[in-house]
């Protein structure tokens, strides 16, 4: 039995079409992975699976001292256009460089990915616990 931990990430399906044609071997976060495979999925529609990468060991980049220079170094690594590398990281002091390879998987098992994903939906659990500090500021406004 082997046991992997995944990340769940949005990301562009531009960008995933990128990485499952090998064109893209590089993703920039300004978080960094945890684990050894990433599940991307939609932004809009977070339970649609587009696929799974196997991820190498992050490295952290500053930014702060040559951003035009490592910008540009990034956006060629990365494959992204420089304005959306500006949308997403100005004003960012670092960011974690990861190596992905995709995982060729079957739409069978990403159907069953997709599911298991439905167990945590995050606009679920967010909008439980809103409920539940509601319901509490009810409660103590009673007392």
């Amino acid at each position: 039995m082997r046991n992997i931990e995944l990340t769940v990430a949005k990301i562009d399906p531009t960008l995933w079409d990128k990485i499952k044609s090998g064109e893209k071997k590089f993703e920039v976060r300004t978080e960094e992975f945890k684990g050894t495979h990433v599940v991307f999925v939609e932004p809009d529609h977070p339970r649609n699976v587009l696929g799974i990468v196997r991820i190498k060991e992050g490295i952290h980049v500053g930014l702060h001292v040559h951003y035009e220079a490592v910008k540009h170094m990034l956006c060629e690594l990365a494959k992204i256009d420089s304005e959306r590398f500006d949308r997403l990281f100005k004003g960012v002091d670092t960011v974690f460089v990861h190596g992905v390879t995709p995982v060729p998987i079957s739409v069978e098992y990403l159907k069953v990915v997709a599911g298991a994903l439905r167990i945590f939906d995050p606009y679920y659990e967010e909008a439980h616990m809103r409920t539940r500090f509601l319901m509490k500021t009810v409660k103590d406004k009673e007392k």
